[in-house]
């Protein structure tokens, strides 16, 4: 994305390609049971401080043709400061927005679907968001309902907040974006881990006619190498930050890369499989709101704007 002037430049603006680092521990990320915090903590504030804590952990405040897995091995090298700025400008446009929800003057209530209609560039599309309590945190979900043409496009966003009650202190944020149409499906994780200083990426886009199988797996939390290794894909990245010395553990591919790395299936699959493991939890397919429950609201401009102004400054 190189321009955030306006709040809508084209209709597919709210597909976030994130090269993404996230996950969720075996505590589930993805619960939806809903609890209320310590009188002392607010959902407003643990996602306000999560927020914080990733800008402080990832130095924000400083100057710093498809083919079967099976036979790709990864083609080009994933550098620390590129791909870092990849998950900060994909993942962190939903954080900020997110952040937008928890500014207490906005009036955004818990447990309350939020919905903005707009009429764009001959696309009629509706945001949708809602901020939820969970037993280990605040669940948040992003959805953009496009219809073009008489095609409907759903594009959603789930970020989870985990958070301490006890300490009274953010753990971990995760951020997952999926895309599903007629030709691919897509999905990209990022995670912010407070405790390790870690970051991790991970993401991949599946051919159509693996989107069952690989749905199924996710669900299954089992999509292990071996399993990905059978997909037919046109790209990944799967890469661990390590924020408190500036280095990497990553692999990438393209279906239309050249042949710079000598990495072996065997490399690959360690740091996939260690990777996924982190980030299984997350990746679990989840129902999309109810429209009928949406209370109307508009916010959707003022939240792009200040989403875009915030990533914008960014390096």
């Amino acid at each position: 994305m190189k321009s955030f002037t306006k709040p809508f430049t084209s209709i597919l603006l709210f597909i976030l390609t994130f090269s993404f680092m996230t996950a969720c521990n075996e505590s589930n990320s993805g619960a939806s049971s809903s609890q209320t915090p310590p009188p002392s903590v607010s959902s407003n504030a643990i996602i306000t401080e999560s927020v914080s804590e990733m800008e402080d952990m990832m130095n924000l405040n400083s100057n710093t043709s498809i083919q079967s897995m099976a036979f790709s091995t990864p083609n080009y090298t994933v550098e620390y400061a590129n791909e870092r700025l990849s998950v900060l400008r994909g993942s962190g446009i939903a954080l900020y927005f997110t952040k937008y929800l928890a500014t207490e003057s906005y009036n955004f209530a818990d447990d309350t679907i939020y919905k903005d209609t707009l009429v764009v560039e001959n696309a009629d599309i509706s945001f949708y968001a809602q901020k939820t309590v969970v037993d280990n945190g605040v669940h948040v979900t992003l959805e953009m309902h496009q219809t073009v043409n008489e095609l409907e496009m759903v594009n959603p966003i789930q970020i989870y907040f985990e958070y301490d009650y006890t300490e009274e202190k953010p753990i971990k944020t995760t951020i997952v974006a999926t895309t599903e149409n007629s030709s691919m499906y897509s999905i990209s994780v990022a995670q912010f881990d407070y405790s390790t200083q870690i970051a991790y990426s991970y993401n991949f886009q599946a051919a159509t006619s693996d989107t069952a199988a690989v749905k199924t797996a996710l669900t299954a939390k089992n999509f292990d190498f071996e399993k990905f290794a059978a997909c037919t894909v046109s790209y990944y990245t799967f890469a661990k930050l390590h924020t408190s010395n500036n280095t990497i553990e990553s692999y990438g591919y393209t279906s239309n890369g050249t042949a710079e790395s000598t990495a072996t299936s065997n490399d690959v699959s360690t740091l996939y499989n260690s990777i996924y493991g982190q980030v299984k939890n997350a990746c679990v397919p989840v129902d999309l709101l109810d429209p009928a429950t949406a209370v109307a609201k508009v916010y959707y401009a003022d939240m792009w704007a200040y989403g875009a102004n915030m990533i914008s400054k960014i390096t």
